[in-house]
């Protein structure tokens, strides 16, 4: 297992498209390959 956690600030559509992907259960059955990600610094108020 994982925990997954974090705030999507572009793509959402991206993660619109993953959730309607086939699944078995928690996992889906093709796996989705991230290419690039990036975090990004909190920016102070």
């Amino acid at each position: 297992g994982f925990a997954a956690f974090g705030k999507v600030i572009s793509g959402m559509a991206v993660i619109r498209e993953i959730q309607l992907m086939a699944d078995k259960g928690q996992m889906l059955l093709n796996p989705v390959i991230i290419k690039s990600i990036q975090r990004e610094s909190k920016i102070a108020k």
